[in-house]
């Protein structure tokens, strides 16, 4: 009985293999983890670290809110309204945990999910390098060796994000982040820059952005099959 099988095995992988074989792709659409045809209003919400800068709680709320606003349907409420509609309501990190005051929270301020940015810690380093480079200079005749100075500055962050039900209070994902970018410019002593560099900042939260927007989001999903043509 075992030889006729391997027999028969053997006879179907031969027939295989002298057949053609042709690939197709099958693209399937995935349904996303969290429905946004659900979601009405929302609000962004940071909490930092005590030895952290407060400041950057507000423009880390600012820009997840303008790199997401244009790709969801959904109403986000900004800082000046949740400030307000919140009186009154406990809007601390206690509320994460805590079911209750979370779904007081949402209740407060009229929306379905609560996105909160537990900032741990935010670092700005410089540091400053310098380049001798030369230039020839024709009317004497002679290469001329000059400075150029550079500024190079990091900055790195480490952040929890959550999302919770406003219905529920449950923590419906979360994740951590510790991201490090830096940029080298010229160094211009004269010109006055900005306490924040936007660019570092929007490459720091590009992954939180791009998992947040995957979990309210469809995508498609390609499948290779093989098919044996006779």
């Amino acid at each position: 009985m075992r030889s006729l099988f391997t027999f028969l095995t053997a006879a179907f992988l031969f027939q295989a293999s002298c057949s053609p074989v042709n690939t197709v792709t099958i693209t399937k659409e995935v349904s996303p983890q969290i429905d946004s045809k659900q979601i009405k209003r929302t609000a962004i919400i940071s909490f930092t670290a005590e030895e952290t800068n407060k400041d950057i709680g507000g423009v880390i709320e600012n820009i997840f809110r303008g790199e997401i606003a244009p790709h969801t349907s959904f109403y986000i409420l900004n800082s000046y309204e949740v400030q307000n509609l919140s009186e009154g309501a406990e809007v601390s990190e206690t509320v994460i945990t805590n079911e209750a005051k979370a779904i007081e929270l949402a209740e407060r301020l009229n929306i379905d999910i609560l996105l909160f940015l537990k900032i741990d810690d935010f670092e700005v380093e410089e540091r400053h390098d310098f380049v001798l480079k030369d230039r020839y200079l024709p009317s004497e005749q002679r290469y001329q060796f000059y400075r150029v100075d550079y500024l190079e500055l990091s900055n790195q962050l480490k952040m929890k994000v959550y999302l919770l039900s406003g219905s529920s209070g449950h923590i419906l994902w979360e994740k951590e982040y510790t991201q490090v970018e830096s940029k080298r410019t010229l160094a211009r002593d004269e010109s006055p820059r900005e306490e924040y560099d936007g660019d570092l900042l929007k490459a720091l939260l590009k992954p939180s952005i791009t998992d947040f927007m995957a979990l309210i989001s469809s995508r498609k999903r390609a499948y290779k099959r093989h098919l044996v043509l006779e």
